[in-house]
């Protein structure tokens, strides 16, 4: 089945974030995580990402990827979309930087990793 990826922009996640219907994943290795993520993110690492090992996620929310630019997110959503066979994942387009760009805030620390 082919893999179904739609980009998101950060005001879109935001709005999706303070309605509560998204399921956030970081890409992104630990040191990155810990400079700086977005609040509810959970953290699985490109480096030893598996789609199996992302949690089952509620119908009613969205599976969202990001990573610091997109790039690594834009691969782990489309690994995850043929793992789930085809149901659709969100990439953060411009990543971490675009939703920083638009002066949304980002917590530090060791928190939320899966």
């Amino acid at each position: 089945m082919a893999t179904k990826i739609k980009e998101i922009d950060p005001q879109t996640l935001k709005e999706w974030i303070d309605d509560a219907q998204v399921f956030l994943v970081d890409v992104r290795e630990m040191c990155e995580y810990q400079e700086g993520r977005i609040s509810s993110a959970t953290l699985l690492p490109i480096s030893q990402f598996k789609a199996a090992d992302v949690p089952s996620v509620p119908a009613t929310k969205k599976v969202v990827f990001y990573c610091k630019s997109g790039h690594r997110s834009a691969y782990a959503a489309a690994c995850w979309s043929v793992e789930k066979e085809g149901v659709l994942a969100y990439n953060l387009s411009g990543g971490l930087v675009a939703w920083q760009h638009k002066g949304f805030p980002v917590e530090t620390g060791k928190e939320n990793q899966a």
